[in-house]
C-alpha cells in the first residue's frame, strides 16, 4: 500500500486500501459518523446515531474479552455461553441484585454474606459466631426444606407451627420422624434413631420446667401399634413408660412420683385389655416371658403366662419367712354359717353359736365349706369359744375323707384344710390339727 500526505487540513472521501481488489473494505466517512467495513460488512459505527458506538459481530481483545453479535459476552472466554459468562473469578463490593426487584438480592459483607428475597432475610451465613448459618432471621413466617435423592421433605421446618419433620412436610409435633422412605412401595425401612458415643449415651426427658398449676404435666413415652393413629390424642396407645404425677391419676391405686410402665389402651375396653409380660433370655430355660400380668382380671403370674389367680407360680419358690393375713368371721347365734375363706387362716368367734342335737346330747354346728377353685391352697380354721353349750363346729359341704370337728373341750380348736380341684373332682381334704 502507498501513502500520500499532506500538511495541513486534507478534505477526502472514504479511504479504501489499494491492496483491496474489489475495493469493499474501507473507512466510510458520512455526516458526523465513521463507519469501519469489510467486505461490505459494517462492523463498527462511531458518531451520532441509537448509541454512540455499534458494534457488529465480535470484538476480541487481549485481555480475553469477546463481544459476540448475539449479545453476549465472555471474559476469559471466546464461546460465551449466556449473557455475561466468565471464566474465572469475580470480586464485587457489596450487592448482587435481581433487576427491577431493589428487595431481592445476595449481599456480601466482611466474613457474612446474606440471601434475601422479597425483603426478608432467608439465610445468612457468618463467620461471626463460629461459622453459624442462620435461616428466616427475621422470625418471619416461613418453612424451610430439605430434599434427599428420594424425599421431598428429608428435612422440613414449619415456620409458623414451630415444629420439625423428618420424611414429612406436616409434622404433628415437636420433632415429627416418618421413614423417608414410606411412600414408595417395596421400599420402606425401619425408622431407628441411633445415639453412639465413646461415653455415656443417653436421652433425657424433662417436663413442667415452669409450671404453677400443679404437676399435671410428666414425662412419658408411648407405644403404638400397626393401625392404630396417634394423631388426635393418646387414646390408642397400646403402652407407656412414664412418671406419675399426683397419685391416682393416670391408673387406680397410682403412687405421687412413680415410675410405672403401663399397659393401656382406652380405646379398646371391655375386650381382655393390655396384658403386661417381662421376659430374659437365660442360658439353661430359653428366651421366655418369666412374669405376666394378664388383660382380663390383673392377675400376676411367674413362669406362666395364664394365670388362674391373683398370684401364680408355676416352679419352686423359697422364702425366709412365710406370713398370711388373718381375718374374723362370726358365726352369729345360729345353728349353722357358710364358711368365708378371705384369707389363709379364718378366726371364728363362736361365742354365741347354738347347735342342732345329734343325740346324746350332742349340739353340732354346721360350718358349711364354699365351693374349691384352687387346687393346693390351705386354709387354717380356728375357733374361739368354740365349747359353748357343748356345741361342736362341724365341717360340712366338699368335704372329703376323714376331718375333725372344732371342740375346746375336746381339745381341737384349729384344723387345717387343703383344695384338690382336678377336672370335675373339687373337694376340701384336712391336712393337720392343733389345739
Amino acid at each position: 500500500m502507498a501513502y500520500k500526505w499532506s500538511r495541513g487540513r486534507v478534505d477526502t472521501g472514504d479511504l479504501v486500501s489499494s491492496d483491496d481488489v474489489d475495493r469493499d473494505t474501507k473507512i466510510d466517512f458520512e455526516e458526523d459518523q465513521i463507519k469501519l467495513v469489510a467486505n461490505n460488512t459494517e462492523y463498527l459505527a462511531i458518531g451520532t446515531g441509537s448509541t454512540n458506538v455499534e458494534v457488529s459481530g465480535v470484538i476480541g481483545f487481549n485481555g480475553g474479552v469477546q463481544i459476540l453479535e448475539n449479545g453476549r459476552v465472555g471474559i476469559g472466554t471466546v464461546a460465551p455461553d449466556y449473557k455475561l459468562d466468565v471464566a474465572g473469578n469475580i470480586g464485587i463490593n457489596e450487592y448482587i441484585y435481581h433487576n427491577g426487584d431493589a428487595n431481592t438480592f445476595i449481599r456480601f459483607q466482611d466474613d457474612s454474606i446474606n440471601f434475601q428475597a422479597g425483603g426478608a432475610d432467608f439465610i445468612t451465613l457468618t463467620e461471626a459466631s463460629q461459622d453459624e448459618v442462620v435461616i428466616n432471621e427475621n422470625s418471619t413466617d416461613m418453612d424451610f426444606r430439605v430434599e434427599s435423592n428420594q424425599n421431598t421433605h428429608m428435612l422440613f421446618v414449619d415456620g409458623q407451627n414451630q415444629r420439625i419433620g423428618v420424611g414429612t412436610n406436616s409434622p404433628q409435633s415437636v420433632l415429627h420422624i416418618i421413614d423417608p422412605f414410606d411412600s414408595i412401595g417395596g421400599s420402606e425401612k425401619d425408622a431407628i434413631i441411633i445415639l453412639k458415643s465413646k461415653k455415656e449415651v443417653g436421652i433425657k426427658l424433662i417436663a413442667d420446667t415452669a409450671n404453677t398449676a400443679g404437676e399435671g404435666e410428666n414425662p412419658f413415652i408411648d407405644f403404638y401399634a400397626d393401625g392404630l393413629t396417634d394423631t388426635a390424642s393418646r387414646n390408642n396407645r397400646l403402652g407407656a413408660i412414664a412418671l406419675e404425677g399426683q397419685a391416682a391419676t393416670t391408673f387406680t391405686s397410682s403412687l405421687n412420683g412413680a415410675f410405672f410402665i403401663d399397659a393401656f389402651c382406652p380405646n379398646h375396653a371391655n375386650s381382655s385389655l393390655r396384658p403386661l409380660q417381662i421376659a430374659n433370655d437365660s442360658s439353661n430355660n430359653g428366651h421366655k416371658a418369666r412374669i405376666t400380668l394378664e388383660g382380663t382380671n390383673g392377675h400376676v403370674g411367674i413362669h406362666t403366662n395364664d394365670p388362674s389367680t391373683e398370684m401364680e407360680v408355676i416352679g419352686t419358690t423359697k422364702s425366709d419367712f412365710f406370713a398370711t393375713d388373718v381375718t374374723t368371721q362370726d358365726l352369729g347365734s345360729g345353728t349353722s354359717a357358710t364358711l368365708s375363706t378371705a384369707s389363709g387362716i379364718v378366726l371364728l368367734d363362736a361365742g354365741s353359736i347354738n347347735g342342732s342335737d345329734m343325740g346324746g346330747g350332742m349340739e353340732v354346728f354346721s360350718l358349711a365349706f364354699p365351693t374349691p377353685t384352687i387346687s393346693g391352697q390351705k386354709l387354717t380354721i380356728i375357733a374361739q369359744n368354740a365349747d359353748t353349750n357343748n356345741v361342736f363346729v362341724l365341717p360340712s359341704g366338699l368335704v372329703s375323707g376323714s376331718f375333725s370337728s372344732l371342740h375346746d373341750s375336746s381339745g381341737i380348736s384349729a384344723i387345717t384344710f387343703v383344695q384338690i380341684v382336678e377336672g370335675s373332682h373339687k373337694a376340701w381334704y384336712q391336712i393337720g390339727k392343733g389345739v
